[in-house]
């Protein structure tokens, strides 16, 4: 190999090392570094330790606490973990389309004076503040600031998915939480019969058998089915008021269904319930600590319909 070829490589070499260590950070840098500045706010959603909402409907405040979220304020309750995500996603992903006003001399004219939300994050890394005010010229558009920066942006929020939401969207709509996975036992009781449950073995080769009132195998694409919808089960609202909760109990009457679980070392208890005044609704009871839960009349019929078909249907026609 002539000299002249060797030093063209070891240039060539050197300007690879060069643009590898040099100038592609650089450019990395440089792309990552305008991709932050589009962003409203810029935060990773595991570093949230917890954020607050103020807007016309009150204070929100939410924690992480152990790996979960609660609601501190306005009182305490668990949150609903995926409306909590679906909401730091949506900060996450909404971008300042253009400044409107360098030096945020004037925040009435985009209703910043008064803002319609403001949403504070509670990060590893200190707290960042953006408040959000009217809508802008497009419809899914709203004007926002920054607390550590006099600029006023129009971003690619809509207003319904911020202005929205209320503790009703943030607090836990699930209304028996438990791992189907870990039940190893279901006591079912109805106005004319109690069904109990085991289930027998690990894993895969897992099955249910019924117990009681005659013990027989279980139909178990019922018994998960069951487990399914049970886990599924959600509230469309709340009565939390102690007064209002036992005026509402006392006019239910008695209960359609009430089914036990054994998770672990723990029994959780719902009671179903079917308003007498209402035929679209239903309720669900879970301990006097809880709120009563409104849930769909059709659910609670669904549930009641099949805790009874888990019996094979041989069974069943026997006794019937």
């Amino acid at each position: 190999m002539s000299r002249a070829v060797l030093a063209l490589l070891v240039v060539a070499l050197g300007l690879g090392l060069y643009l590898w260590l040099v100038e592609i950070p650089a450019e990395r840098k440089r792309v990552e570094a305008e991709t932050a500045a589009k962003r409203l706010v810029d935060f990773k959603e595991d570093d949230v330790q917890g954020f607050t909402i103020i807007s016309s409907r009150g204070e929100m405040e939410v924690a992480r606490e152990d790996g979960r979220w609660t609601i501190r304020k306005p009182k305490p309750m668990e949150a609903d973990s995926t409306a909590v995500g679906e909401f730091l996603r949506t900060l996450m992903l909404a971008q300042v389309s253009r400044v409107v006003d360098e030096t945020g001399t004037d925040l009435k004219v985009y209703g910043l004076g008064t803002p319609s939300l403001t949403v504070s994050l509670r990060l590893a890394s200190g707290t960042q503040t953006v408040r959000v005010g009217d809508a802008g010229p497009l419809s899914a558009t709203l004007y926002a600031k920054r607390d550590d920066s006099p600029k006023i942006f129009l971003t690619t929020l809509a207003g319904r998915d911020l202005l929205m939401k209320s503790i009703q969207e943030f607090r836990r709509k699930r209304v028996l939480p438990f791992d189907r996975l870990q039940v190893t036992r279901l006591k079912i009781a109805g106005p004319q019969e109690t069904v109990v449950l085991y289930r027998e073995g690990q894993g895969e080769k897992a099955v249910w058998k019924i117990k009681a009132p005659v013990e027989t195998a279980a139909d178990q694409p019922e018994v998960k089915s069951l487990l399914f919808a049970l886990e599924d089960l959600k509230a469309q609202d709340f009565i939390d008021d102690p007064k209002e909760r036992s005026a509402k109990g006392a006019a239910l009457g008695k209960p359609l269904a009430t089914i036990t679980l054994h998770e672990g070392e723990t029994d959780r208890t719902v009671a179903l319930f079917l308003d007498p005044r209402d035929n679209t609704t239903a309720y669900a009871e879970n301990t006097a600590r809880e709120p009563l839960y409104q849930i769909a009349r059709a659910a609670a019929k669904d549930l009641a319909k099949g805790l009874f078909s888990s019996r094979p249907s041989r069974t069943r026609s026997r006794r019937s």
